[in-house]
């Protein structure tokens, strides 16, 4: 199955997307960041609070399943709140919002 994971770098991402990747998945990875180690996916710079970029790399590799692994966690929330909200909510929003208009549909991954 062809994924796309957002937040394609980080901890959590990175391990996921090993294993999908040893079970035979193709994988993209959607992040703002490169990730620290090498990791087995075809690497998309983007970020999640841009509906446009996120729409287009939807469409540009057709996943089957997007993996929604970004956010933006607790400490750096604190220390500016209207980054997290925006990453976190708006992001999480766009996500979902441009996985519906390319006609992903909810699936499980085995």
């Amino acid at each position: 199955m062809k994924l796309l994971v957002t937040g394609g770098s980080g901890f959590l991402a990175r391990r996921f997307i090993a294993l999908a990747h040893r079970s035979g998945h193709e994988v993209t990875s959607y992040d703002i960041v490169e990730p620290k180690t090498k990791i087995p996916a075809t690497l998309v710079f983007g970020d999640i609070t841009d509906g446009d970029a996120m729409r287009s790399a939807v469409r540009q590799h057709a996943p089957e399943i997007v993996v929604h692994l970004a956010t933006v966690l607790t400490d750096v929330c604190a220390a500016d709140p209207v980054l997290g909200t925006r990453v976190n909510c708006l992001g999480t929003a766009n996500v979902f919002q441009v996985a519906h208009e390319i006609g992903v549909r909810p699936r499980h991954l085995r």
